[in-house]
């Protein structure tokens, strides 16, 4: 979707932006451009069917990962949390945290180091389950969503077990889906489970809001409004 004038026009967007609505509605445009934000029947890890799907794993071009690792970047910056570290778990973690950190270096002429954990151990060579800058200090997880948290779960572990400190997570977007806990969002409930903050850049809030304002994707605005995410295993799981 889009071409590379559309992708500078995002760009320029969220290089000059000023605020956080216009920051948002250009990563929504992000996420459509690049075919991460999906509609149709889908399936959550937290097990919910849910009428879109998230995969940012289609951020595919140098391009689209550094418009991405740039409002990362400026999300931190404006959340002001202190950090020594970012952490990106395997698999859809890694290219987050590598292209935020590029964009810390390039417009904020600070250098982030970075980590990133294996899912299978290495047997050979240098051996080990990680990668890049070891665990220490203070760490900040990102991640492109929070569903079952259970990423975040498995990360705070591995941060304790290295002897760093977990600070927080920061995820593309809030589902906002319910975590069957009163009012709590499964975000919020995680949350208040590992005992550390989770932002995100865009909630679905937002995202019905971006669509809702553009007649080409009104229809999906709607379908999001009015599906609530149910416990389902009809619907196809994506990988």
């Amino acid at each position: 979707m889009g071409g590379s004038s559309a992708r500078r026009s995002v760009w320029a967007r969220i290089v000059t932006s000023q605020t956080d609505q216009s920051d948002q509605s250009a990563f929504v445009e992000l996420l459509l451009e690049s075919n991460v934000l999906m509609f149709g029947d889908f399936v959550t890890k937290a097990g919910l069917k849910t009428p879109y799907f998230l995969n940012f794993g289609n951020l595919a071009t140098g391009k689209a990962l550094a418009e991405l690792g740039k409002v990362y970047a400026k999300r931190i910056q404006a959340w002001g949390i202190e950090f020594d570290m970012l952490f990106g778990a395997a698999y859809k973690g890694i290219p987050i945290a590598t292209a935020t950190a590029a964009a810390f270096s390039e417009a904020f002429a600070t250098d982030v180091k970075v980590g990133f954990n294996r899912k299978e151990a290495k047997d050979h060579g240098e051996g080990g389950d990680g990668l890049g800058a070891p665990l220490a200090g203070r760490v900040l997880l990102l991640d492109d969503v929070i569903s079952a948290g259970t990423t975040a779960k498995e990360m705070q572990a591995r941060a304790i077990r290295f002897g760093a400190e977990f600070v927080g997570v920061l995820v593309g977007v809030d589902r906002q889906d319910p975590s069957g806990r009163a009012a709590r969002t499964c975000l919020e409930t995680v949350s208040e489970e590992i005992g550390v903050p989770i932002k995100s850049i865009v909630t679905k809030a937002d995202i019905q809001a971006f669509l809702s304002s553009k007649p080409k994707w009104a229809k999906f605005a709607e379908a999001l409004k009015q599906s609530a995410p149910t416990s389902s295993t009809a619907a196809r799981r994506p990988r």
